[in-house]
């Protein structure tokens, strides 16, 4: 009887854990645009897998990152401004001159991000790294 609830407990979880990873998945849309045009300015790019990828000068604002991996990222000049940044993968990313100001970044991962002339969410320009 144990083993039998156990079994059916694992299954709802199980069920419950595919169908919350589907529901906060990028929308593909979106990322193809932004590689087409470098513009996806309010896009949903959430849990993204976007590593060393250049996103030069990428108009990103208002855009829904939560949970992406920008590890590595080329993001200078990029708008990231009202972003939300929260749990991303920021590691060394090159964020010289981007624009964050008023992006969410609780839990984001920035070690070893340089930051050089970043607009940081306080609306300070943060000069480390440079």
């Amino acid at each position: 009887m144990r083993t039998q609830f156990l079994r059916n407990l694992l299954s709802v979880i199980l069920v419950l854990w595919i169908c919350s990873s589907q529901i906060f998945a990028f929308d593909r849309e979106d990322l193809d645009q932004l590689l087409r045009t470098n513009e996806c300015s309010d896009c949903d790019l959430s849990q993204a897998n976007l590593i060393g990828m250049n996103l030069r000068g990428a108009d990103l604002s208002d855009a829904n990152l939560q949970g992406a991996n920008l590890r590595g990222a080329a993001l200078m000049f990029a708008d990231l401004s009202d972003a939300n940044l929260v749990g991303a993968n920021l590691s060394r990313a090159n964020l010289y001159a981007t624009n964050l100001y008023d992006a969410d970044l609780y839990g984001a991962n920035l070690y070893g991000a340089r930051f050089c002339n970043t607009v940081m969410p306080d609306g300070r320009t943060a000069i480390k790294g440079c």
